[in-house]
């Protein structure tokens, strides 16, 4: 099951359109396009060392803004942006605590099932992550002073926020 409706490139441009959604908005917002720098930071560091370096001096420079920012958009309470700071907070829950160590010789002895497709779709990364209480909060409050879930217009942002 796919976590983004239409994840598959759909045309011959390679792109899909909850790609081309997210990335229009960020083009729009900068929280949105410093938290989609910060992520393809984590990611490019993961692609190249196998660990996940949340706090790379890259990463951590637009991490930083997107902290910035939220903390701007929530102090002048602007519900006009709800859709900005879901995807803001989707973006550092997910990317805050993980867990990518290999599994110990021990570990695999007991574990049931070897994937043959670990490494497909991010699995091997964000099947890692830790749900950080305090996050999974802010989601939910945000989604809730928005207008909750009915609200959320942006291409398969809801579906995220549930899943």
């Amino acid at each position: 099951a796919n976590l983004i409706p239409d994840e598959r490139p759909n045309n011959n441009n390679g792109a899909n359109t909850g790609s081309k959604a997210w990335f229009r908005l960020g083009l729009k917002s900068p929280l949105v396009l410093h938290a989609l720098v910060f992520a393809s930071s984590v990611h490019l560091d993961f692609l190249r060392w196998s660990k996940f370096f949340p706090d790379s001096p890259h990463a951590l420079s637009h991490k930083l803004t997107v902290m910035h920012k939220v903390k701007e958009l929530i102090s002048n309470n602007s519900k006009l942006y709800f859709e900005d700071l879901i995807v803001a907070i989707l973006v550092l829950a997910c990317h805050e605590e993980m867990d990518t160590s290999p599994m110990t010789e021990a570990e695999k002895k007991h574990w049931p099932f070897n994937d043959p497709l670990g490494r497909g779709k991010w699995l091997n990364m964000y099947s890692g992550v830790r749900v950080v209480p305090e996050h999974r909060k802010a989601l939910v409050d945000v989604v809730n002073l928005g207008g909750g879930l009915e609200s959320i217009k942006l291409y398969g942002l809801a579906d995220l926020v549930v899943a």
